[in-house]
């Protein structure tokens, strides 16, 4: 395996395919105390950034990128909060598709 992944024109560090595993159970324990009244769990752009590895706009572009089928957010008086089980769903199936 290469340092990186161009799959589908997109470059995904390697440490994020070894890591996903460790990295989304550590984001699932952090947002654990803040789920919504109907029990999902909404995360902002930086906190998805930050969860990827990557920059606010890198997390952009991949929402723009309609190849990726990356989540769509939910707005909030402008402010997108993406669902925590569409991130962790769309990241499975990535890790999969490998």
């Amino acid at each position: 395996m290469s340092q990186h992944d161009y799959k589908q024109g997109i470059f995904i560090p390697l440490y994020l395919w070894l890591h996903s595993a460790t990295t989304l159970q550590r984001t699932t324990d952090m947002l654990k105390h803040r789920p919504s009244e109907n029990g999902q769990r909404y995360l902002r752009a930086i906190e998805v950034a930050n969860y990827f590895g990557v920059t606010t706009m890198g997390l952009w572009r991949w929402r723009k990128d309609p190849k990726l089928g990356f989540p769509k957010p939910h707005e909030v008086n402008g402010t997108p909060y993406f669902d925590l089980e569409e991130i962790e769903s769309w990241m499975r199936k990535r890790v999969a598709s490998r």
